[in-house]
């Protein structure tokens, strides 16, 4: 449970950066999204869709999708500033 919530705070400092405009930054946080989906198993939640007996998406993959949103915003975001 350590993990994770040191996880999510890195992933919240990591999609500051990477909104100020660094790229590198942005590829963190969608590697720290990677890793969050093996270590969320202490925040599951429900399940929302199953895909078989033992897989589905639970509410804490929700974390990983918004993660690589920010990231691929950022990262838009940073190729559009002049210079």
């Amino acid at each position: 449970m350590l993990i994770g919530l040191c996880l999510a705070a890195a992933m919240l400092l990591t999609s500051a950066v990477a909104w100020s405009g660094v790229r590198l930054a942005a590829v963190a946080l969608v590697l720290q999204a990677v890793v969050w989906l093996q270590v969320d198993a202490a925040f599951e939640g429900p399940r929302l869709v199953r895909f078989s007996l033992d897989h589905g998406f639970v509410m804490a993959d929700l974390v990983a999708v918004a993660a690589v949103g920010v990231a691929v915003l950022a990262w838009r975001r940073a190729g559009r500033r002049p210079g």
